[in-house]
């Protein structure tokens, strides 16, 4: 058990919220597309649900890495460049 509350005190909790937030986002982004082009995701059609869900997921992988390769690192960079001034 000792072991186990090590390893517990090692997490970064604040991030794992983080990101546990912007996967909820990513997901509920993902189902509003879907629902404003009124795709039947469950619907009968399978060749029309895997596209859209093909296209969610790509939608969803696209923000993540845009996030974590793009966005995150610039405002890094910003945030370091004000904090030097």
């Amino acid at each position: 058990m000792a072991n186990f509350k090590a390893i517990l005190s090692l997490v970064d909790w604040r991030d794992v919220g983080v990101r546990a937030g912007k996967t909820f986002i990513q997901a509920a982004v993902a189902y509003l597309i879907a629902a404003l082009g009124n795709a039947d995701i469950f619907g009968g059609n399978a060749g029309r649900a895997f596209w859209v869900g093909l296209l969610m997921s790509t939608l969803a992988a696209g923000a993540s890495a845009a996030w974590n390769g793009v966005i995150k690192p610039a405002l890094a960079t910003w945030k370091d460049k004000l904090n030097d001034k």
